[in-house]
């Protein structure tokens, strides 16, 4: 996870906006080291539960 997390400046440019679905702790954790030398925002979509 250490390894993933010190590529994030590589994956994420100033200015973005990212979009991701869901929450998970090692995308979290890449977000905040991309956002040590970044700005950037970042959208979460939540998925609804199905009425099937």
């Amino acid at each position: 996870s250490e390894n993933i997390t010190q590529q994030a400046s590589e994956h994420i440019h100033s200015n973005e906006i990212i979009m991701t679905l869901g929450h998970s702790r090692m995308v979290e954790q890449f977000f905040k080291k991309a956002a040590e030398t970044r700005a950037f925002e970042v959208i979460v979509a939540e998925g609804g539960p199905s009425l099937s």
